[in-house]
């Protein structure tokens, strides 16, 4: 038998990166070093989102205001519409901590728009804007309006409000039609996104035909598992108290 006969030569070394090319187009590295980064971008990102981004509110509330000739009546021996401006400016100045927004309900006119404040804390000089000349008048689109507010309260809880509160301050009644037909809409788009929206359907020395109008409302909203109630201010104080926010939500204690 002849002996096996073995390659004595040195291995063959891997080939090293040419060195004319840059590091910054070698793949072997280039492709790591972007993941890393991607990977240091998003992760900074997080603690953004979890440490440092604004966070909402706990609180939002959307006022929807009637501005028809039903608020030319008196409450407290002063007009109606001026109670009523007077009582959502001190909760706005009042409720630093709560974001508010508002809806002047608009005319009847398919094209008319409301006026309008984003929900947001500390826009008291936007409230005060909005309301300054606004007089009781024509009719107004009620059932438009409530749509409108429950779609900012939906972004608003989506962005991360705890607790919200839709409050309709009605005078008169509901002229344009379409109020009920309205809210089931914004019912059923709240419970589509399982928003935990409180209604509150306040009538200012509202009559008779008014409050069976409101207490409907309360029903639709009660019957489709939202939290709901109807009040019926006959004083200035009582209408003080409709408007009030509800109190923010307490943290639930963790154990550790």
């Amino acid at each position: 038998m002849t002996d096996e006969q073995y390659d004595e030569s040195p291995p063959k070394r891997r080939r090293r990166r040419d060195k004319e090319t840059p590091w910054y187009r070698d793949p072997v590295i280039m492709i790591p070093l972007i993941g890393a980064l991607i990977g240091a971008i998003v992760g900074a990102f997080q603690i953004y989102e979890k440490c440092c981004a604004d966070k909402p509110a706990p609180v939002s509330v959307q006022y929807v205001v009637d501005t028809s000739r039903g608020m030319a009546g008196s409450i407290s021996g002063r007009p109606k519409l001026e109670v009523v401006k007077a009582t959502v400016l001190r909760r706005v100045a009042d409720e630093e901590e709560v974001a508010h927004g508002l809806t002047l309900a608009p005319p009847c006119a398919v094209d008319s728009k409301p006026q309008r404040v984003d929900v947001d804390t500390g826009n008291l000089d936007d409230f005060k804007e909005a309301l300054t000349g606004v007089s009781p008048k024509g009719r107004a689109n009620l059932g438009r309006s409530i749509l409108l507010a429950a779609n900012d309260l939906l972004d608003q809880e989506q962005e991360g409000t705890e607790r919200s509160v839709l409050i309709l301050l009605v005078g008169g009644r509901d002229v344009c039609g379409g109020g009920a037909a309205a809210l089931g809409d914004a019912l059923d788009l709240l419970k589509e996104n399982s928003v935990k929206l409180r209604f509150r359907f306040v009538g200012v020395k509202a009559p008779k035909s008014v409050k069976g109008y409101l207490k409907r409302l309360r029903t639709r909203a009660k019957s489709a598992g939202f939290h709901a109630q109807a009040t019926f201010a006959t004083s200035r104080a009582e209408l003080i108290a409709a408007a009030e926010a509800p109190p923010t939500p307490t943290p639930t204690p963790t154990s550790g």
